[in-house]
């Protein structure tokens, strides 16, 4: 029998008041379209990838070594966004080029930086939060100074290890 890849989910963990914003933000969708969705129980987070290794945790030793040369840096929010074709509502990251610089140097992309509010909402839900949520002013920064990595045990997502930049 074939034994399966670890998965690992690397992402950057916003300080506790982004966090707590965040799921005031969500509290509120769901308050207004009246049931739970996608993303609604998740941690706020930045993504950065998910992968899977083969050799237990071998990629998290080059991932470790490739960072450890990047100064920490600040991640601007501004404000709220909408992904209209996925009907995706995020916190914006401004001034976002250090995020894609980090994700290059460990041989990813990344397409554009957020901190997901809610995802996939049918288009009736998307349509009746987003005109409220556009309302609301949301500007904060914080240091990014490492790299936390999630794996995947038992079918739910366990803090692993934070990889620290230099």
């Amino acid at each position: 029998m074939k034994t399966p890849p670890n998965v690992f989910f690397l992402l950057i963990s916003p300080p506790n008041e982004v966090i707590e914003y965040v799921s005031f933000l969500k509290k509120f969708v769901r308050e207004s379209i009246g049931h739970v969705f996608d993303s609604f129980y998740s941690k706020a987070h930045l993504t950065l990838f998910q992968y899977y290794d083969f050799h237990n945790e071998s990629e998290l030793y080059i991932f470790q070594e490739r960072i450890s040369r990047v100064e920490p840096f600040q991640i601007h929010i501004d404000g709220l966004k909408a992904f209209n074709n996925s009907r995706t509502i995020f916190l914006d990251i401004k001034f976002f080029h250090h995020v894609c610089g980090l994700v290059k140097r460990l041989d990813h992309t990344i397409n554009y930086p957020h901190i997901t509010i809610a995802k996939n909402l049918p288009p009736k839900d998307f349509n009746l939060v987003w005109p409220e949520l556009q309302k609301f002013s949301y500007r904060n920064y914080f240091i990014c100074d490492r790299i936390t990595v999630l794996k995947r045990i038992n079918n739910r997502w366990a803090e692993h290890v934070d990889l620290f930049l230099a």
